[in-house]
């Protein structure tokens, strides 16, 4: 792969002086770290300017699908073949009926459900799912009306096609449906209405099979034998249901951390605002959303922040974040490490131990064919001026080896460090590790594809991502056109000639 310039039609920079002033957003897909040589070439490619990419997905055939959202307000769909060297379609998803998504999930056969809510009318609006089909038509648009607003923030696709999605409603009153777990006194933060739920829909589109109330999240995924698992932040006064506290997010007995100790960040110039930390739980229940399977915190005595979630095929949660706490739980005591500031933590299917947590983390998790476990993200560059992206990022990004010098952060052309890392499930330790080169890359999701590969979609904020030659773009105009003739930006930087170990 080579690295190329972008067409000068972003903003005006360094790299393109001659171009219009537009606030601009780069979209990149990048398939890295392939599990082996016989795998299909990574590839790396702009999408669409002026959106970002919130889910990325694939069917059994191979091809891939991107969802995501315009600057101006409308979300789209599109599907692109396994080489992104062709676009089959890019649909905007305006009058659909579930116009504000937030996630999608692909099942085998490239249907795509999309997760989100209705256009707010006075601050109300309704949890819908809308299903496309291959094709990228409307299916179904199924929206879960109730005397409460709400929105959904996750989805899964379980095997007999129903969709199951979580989020939370930001008023009293949402529905319980199907007998499912229900805890109507439970809130994720105080003196707001922040009640999260769970609810199942029939893989017709037609019914609400089930809503638990008072559990749920911002991520979501599906277990061995169809239980679904939901992680997030709770933050307030409360120190667990099991104590009577209001406010406060359910947990059950044995499990790994049934309290948590209250702290707080200040925010704003010069700490004008107190608020409460944010506290990393995970829960899991049976497939008909009847059962409290566990629930659990995973935090320390200065908070946690939940970003992501995966479930492995024997029913063990994976959790990643950040956190301020000293005595986060690292399993054996650890107490330093190679990203401190971070976890990945690992935890048993009864949620009642960790199997091991180590200092390392990021904002994305998937599983590859092989089982190994995928995590992106983004970090500061060690040294120099950083530029800003969290309250607690990353204090540098993983080291990598075989990085040619020119390409290696340095805090003054790299601002934000994107990066891809694959980890063994059994131990935690580093199988592979790959850097993104631009001035300010931001992965917000990723795919693991069945050929090996990893697919990465996110934003750079300046023209200087690595470009594949042949592959395709959405241009202004509406036919799909091939890249143009490639111009070389740094050809000491050929990120996707091999993988890079650790």
């Amino acid at each position: 792969m080579q690295l190329v310039r972008l067409p000068c039609f972003s903003h005006r920079s360094k790299w393109c002086p001659d171009a219009p002033v537009v606030a601009s957003c780069l979209i990149f897909l990048a398939a890295l770290l392939p599990a082996h040589a016989a795998v299909p070439l990574p590839f790396s490619t702009y999408l669409r300017e002026n959106s970002a990419i919130l889910s990325l997905g694939h069917d059994s055939s191979g091809n891939l699908y991107a969802f995501g959202v315009l600057t101006n307000g409308p979300h789209f769909v599109a599907r692109l073949d396994a080489a992104a060297t062709k676009i089959t379609y890019l649909s905007n998803l305006s009058g659909s009926g579930c116009d504000q998504g937030n996630a999608m999930a692909v099942d085998s056969g490239g249907n795509i459900f999309i997760a989100g809510a209705t256009l707010a009318a006075y601050g109300q609006g309704y949890p819908c799912v809308l299903k496309l089909n291959p094709e990228g038509l409307v299916v179904y648009s199924f929206v879960l009306e109730s005397a409460a607003a709400a929105v959904s923030q996750a989805i899964a696709i379980d095997a007999d096609g129903s969709a199951v999605v979580t989020g939370y409603a930001t008023q009293l009153g949402f529905p319980s449906a199907g007998g499912a777990f229900s805890n109507p006194g439970s809130s994720l933060a105080n003196f707001v209405v922040l009640q999260p739920f769970i609810a199942r829909i029939d893989s017709t589109g037609s019914k609400l099979l089930a809503s638990a109330i008072g559990v749920g999240g911002a991520h979501i995924a599906i277990g061995p034998r169809g239980e679904v698992f939901v992680s997030g932040n709770a933050s307030g006064f409360g120190v667990g249901a099991g104590n009577g506290a209001p406010n406060s997010y359910p947990v059950t007995p044995g499990a790994f951390q049934t309290t948590f100790t209250p702290s707080f960040d200040c925010t704003g110039f010069l700490c004008q605002m107190i608020v409460p930390s944010p506290e990393q739980y995970v829960s899991r229940l049976d497939s008909a959303l009847i059962h409290l399977i566990y629930s659990t915190f995973v935090t320390g005595s200065n908070g946690a922040t939940n970003q992501a979630l995966a479930v492995d095929s024997a029913g063990n949660a994976y959790l990643t974040g950040t956190s301020r706490s000293a005595d986060y739980p690292y399993a054996g005591g650890q107490t330093a490490g190679p990203r401190p500031g971070t976890f990945l933590t690992r935890l048993d299917p009864t949620g009642s131990k960790l199997v091991w947590s180590v200092q390392q983390g990021g904002t994305l998790l998937a599983f590859d064919s092989a089982g190994n476990l995928i995590l992106g993200g983004s970090a500061l560059p060690a040294g120099g001026l950083p530029y800003q992206v969290s309250p607690n990022p990353p204090s540098h990004p993983p080291l990598s080896s075989g990085v040619p010098a020119p390409c290696l952060p340095n805090g003054i052309r790299v601002q934000i460090a994107a990066f891809v890392q694959r980890f063994n499930t059994l131990d935690a330790s580093v199988l592979a590790t790959q850097l993104l080169s631009a001035t300010q890359t931001q992965p917000s999701t990723l795919d693991a594809l069945p050929d090996g590969r990893v697919l990465v979609a996110g934003s750079s904020v300046f023209p200087d991502i690595p470009i594949t030659p042949g592959t395709v773009i959405w241009p202004r105009r509406r036919s799909a056109v091939r890249w143009p003739a490639p111009r070389m930006l740094s050809p000491s930087c050929p990120w996707a000639r091999s993988p890079l170990a650790n």
